[in-house]
């Protein structure tokens, strides 16, 4: 390694508002793995990747090609309402199998038509509200 690091998990991880030491927590490792790690003084392994991405509720592939979104990112925000789902009782599975049509989806939108993935991100919140109120 040269120094510099090829990977955003600094960016993800300040993102989700964790500390290193939350993050390693999260993954089974030392904060100085983590802070090593993040400064670009060491690789990582693909199961420390995959383990990463999993505490930061993003994929392997966005910690090593894109710094994380603004605050309007979608997938944040379906995250959030899944996990909302499962704290409201809904089951588990139920809420996976829905959450997996709701990402193709959301992918399939993102592709053809980005610029209209603020504005269904906008009428989902808007559901989610309306159901919050009953």
């Amino acid at each position: 390694m040269d120094g510099q690091p090829r990977h955003f998990i600094k960016q993800w991880r300040e993102k989700r508002r964790m500390t290193q030491e939350e993050l390693a927590n999260a993954v089974g490792m030392a904060v100085s793995g983590i802070s090593i790690l993040e400064n670009g003084k060491s690789g990582y392994s693909q199961q420390t990747l995959e383990a990463i991405a999993a505490a930061l509720g993003c994929t392997p592939a966005d910690l090593i090609s894109r710094p994380p979104a603004n605050d309007n990112d979608w997938r944040a925000k379906a995250r959030e309402a899944v996990q909302l789902a499962i704290e409201a009782g809904t089951d588990r599975q139920d809420v996976m199998d829905e959450f997996l049509k709701l990402m193709q989806l959301a992918r399939d939108l993102e592709k053809s038509h980005p610029e209209r993935v603020p504005e269904a991100i906008e009428a989902a919140q808007r559901l989610l509200s309306r159901t919050d109120n009953h």
